[in-house]
């Protein structure tokens, strides 16, 4: 809690970045009148206007494992990322209790989006006892090949290098140095 006001008194900093961060918040559903979940026409149609508008990278951060109600509508979703070819995607993945079982599982995008997009990152993180999450993971490999964070996945195809984690924690995109980790800590 006292990092979280020292950040505060700080107040932001200005982004040297052309960074814009499209929400879905209460407006949104006032505005337009509609429940969750939205028809994947309405994600088609923000990609191709992000598109349009020149944006370098896309990052749709709404799960989309399961169809749509309506089948075409996932055909939309999948022509506006392919067009795009810059559209990042969540994914996460851990562990759940099913009756008297507990079970694996990896939640992806359903394979009409994974065949078009750009990348997948995981979204799962890491809770303090206060409940807020502070920190991330820099690579799971858990359930099987090295998985990165969404954020990390983003940063990759904003800069189209690969995501390069050295013996000594640093993290970097390609030739860029970006934040890093010291003993357990991500230095940003």
């Amino acid at each position: 809690k006292t990092l979280d006001l020292r950040f505060r008194i700080r107040k932001p900093l200005p982004l040297d970045a052309p960074i814009v961060i499209v929400s879905i918040d209460d407006a949104s559903f006032e505005y337009l009148n509609r429940r969750w979940p939205w028809p994947r026409t309405y994600f088609a149609q923000a990609i191709d206007y992000l598109s349009e508008f020149g944006a370098r990278v896309i990052g749709l951060d709404v799960m989309l494992g399961d169809r749509d109600y309506d089948e075409k509508n996932d055909l939309i979703l999948a022509d506006s990322i392919t067009s795009a070819g810059n559209v990042v995607l969540p994914m996460k993945f851990g562990t759940r209790q099913t009756g008297a079982f507990t079970v694996d599982y990896v939640d992806v995008p359903m394979p009409l989006y994974r065949d078009e997009m750009a990348a997948s990152g995981y979204i799962n993180l890491l809770l303090d006892p206060d409940g807020y999450s502070r920190r991330v993971l820099l690579t799971d490999s858990s359930m099987g090949p090295a998985r990165y964070p969404f954020f990390l996945e983003l940063l990759s195809a904003y800069h189209d290098e690969e995501i390069i984690i050295g013996e000594s924690g640093e993290l970097q995109v390609g030739p860029t140095r970006v934040p890093y980790m010291e003993g357990n800590r991500l230095i940003i």
